[in-house]
Order: C-alpha cells, then structure tokens, then sequence
C-alpha cells in the first residue's frame, strides 16, 4: 500500500509528501528476500526503500517531474551503495543497484552490472532483457538484435514465453524504433486487452503519447 501511496503522490508532483513517506520506509524493518523471478518491471517483493524511491522516480519522470525523479534516482543510488545487503539478499541487492543504475542513464555501469550478474547466472531472462535494452540505448544494434534472436531461440523452453521472453522483446523492438513490433508483442504477452499500470515504463517512453500505447495502458474495468 505504501508504494501505491508513493506512486500516487509522485503522479501528482508532490515531492514533499513522496519525500516524508520515504523517510518513514527508512526506519522500517528489512526482509529478506531472494532475486524475485519477476516479468514485468515493478518493485516486487518486499519493502526496501530504495525499491520506493525508484518507483517515486519512475512515476515523478512520467508525469514531466524530471527533478524530482533524478533527486528520487540518486538517492536511490546512494542507499543502494551505504546498505549492507540483507542476509541471504546479496543478488537481489545488486539487481537492484543495477536496475538504478539503469534508470539513471548511467549505461555504462549499468551493463557492467548486469553483465556480472548474467556471467553469474546466465540463464537469468531479466539480465539478458537488460542487456538488451542496454544495447538497444547505445545504439548497439547488432547486440541488441543478438538478444531479440536469443530470446526466439528460448521461448520453446520457457513455462510463460510470451511474459518471460515476449515483454522483454516489446522492450527492446520499442527502443530499436519498431513501435508497431513492440505493440505485437505486447499484445501476446497481455492479451488485446492491455495492461495499466505501464505508464511509467521508461523503455516504452518513446511511445507514452501513442493513441495505441496510450490505449493499451489505459485502466480498464
């Protein structure tokens, strides 16, 4: 509830609010929690501040806050690299930094990041996503296509190949400027219907004012 409340109050641009809320998640217990196996890309599992102060970021970033969001990022940062990891959360925690990392544009440590964690753990869909997506914002398109053809190769092995290897294609396609690719594969892995909640997914910001994605993404119900 307490990251509904953030992203709330982030949409809104009220950056004290997002503020005190945050420094409150500060003096609370940490769990400890293993690499959540997780397709798309939410805070997921557990309470750790610095899972809401990227969700502050991401919500601040597409609602035009973009000081907010980079204050909200590099605090994130910052918490991510003063916090001993949680027992049995050391995974978890560099995935973490690294998604930060990600969505502060730092790219170059950002792939260094999840390069290690995939040398660690190379069958691991999320790290090879993005790697992809990495590769796709530096203009690296052959790696990225590498990817997008990786994750083809896999889809045949996985129990959700739409959600596992499909989302992480739309992601990508998206960033390559194939909009009318990543809307396909977003449509397999969701259904026709959409999914809200995506609004905020900076990998598809490119395409935030599209009636299709506008569409896609509108809560429905």
């Amino acid at each position: 509830m307490l990251s509904f409340e953030v992203s709330a109050l982030a949409a809104n641009g009220q950056v004290g609010a997002v503020s005190a809320l945050i420094d409150t998640a500060l003096v609370f217990p940490q769990p400890k929690t293993e690499v959540p196996g997780v397709v798309v890309d939410m805070p997921g599992a557990g309470l750790w501040p610095g899972r809401l102060m990227v969700t502050a970021a991401r919500e601040f970033r597409a609602h035009g806050f973009d000081e907010a969001a980079e204050e909200n990022l590099k605090r994130a940062i910052k918490w991510y690299t003063t916090q001993p990891p949680p027992h049995g959360s050391v995974e978890t925690h560099r995935l973490e930094l690294a998604r930060v990392l990600y969505y502060a544009r730092d790219w170059s440590a950002a792939e260094e990041m999840f390069r290690s964690l995939a040398a660690a753990d190379p069958h691991n869909f999320i790290y090879s996503g993005f790697l992809g997506t990495i590769a796709a914002r530096r203009g690296d398109t052959t790696a990225a296509r590498q990817v997008l053809a990786h994750f083809d190769s896999i889809k045949a092995t996985l129990p959700r190949p739409h959600a596992m290897a499909g989302y992480w294609q739309s992601k990508i396609s998206a960033l390559l400027g194939d909009e009318e690719g990543a809307m396909m594969l977003l449509a397999e892995t969701f259904g026709p219907q959409g999914r809200s909640g995506m609004h905020a997914d900076v990998d598809f910001e490119r395409m935030w004012k599209s009636r299709a994605f506008r569409e896609f993404t509108r809560p429905k119900g």
